[in-house]
């Protein structure tokens, strides 16, 4: 393992080599240095995704019913509803 600085450069608190006892115990300040730059957009991107997907289904639950008068039902042949039942 070849790293420059001492253990307590790099915001370990226990350090022992070989990997008899490794504790990786960060404070605050290594850990918010640990962070990826882009995470922050990218969780706002998928919240906004997220958010999107639920409005979405949530509307078309809202209309079903106007979709279902709209729209004929087609003829379901009788091997499909055998198998599945009579619900389809």
């Amino acid at each position: 393992m070849d790293y420059s600085g001492s253990p307590q450069d790099l915001g370990l608190r226990d350090f022992v080599a070989f990997g008899e006892h490794v504790s990786a115990n960060l404070d605050a300040s290594a850990v918010s240095r640990a962070a990826l730059p882009g995470a922050r957009a990218a969780l706002i991107l998928l919240l906004t995704i997220n958010l999107f997907n639920y409005i979405d289904r949530q509307v078309l639950a809202a209309v079903v019913e106007d979709i279902e008068k709209e729209l004929p039902m087609p003829a379901i042949p009788q091997w499909l509803q055998r198998g599945f039942g009579s619900d389809l």
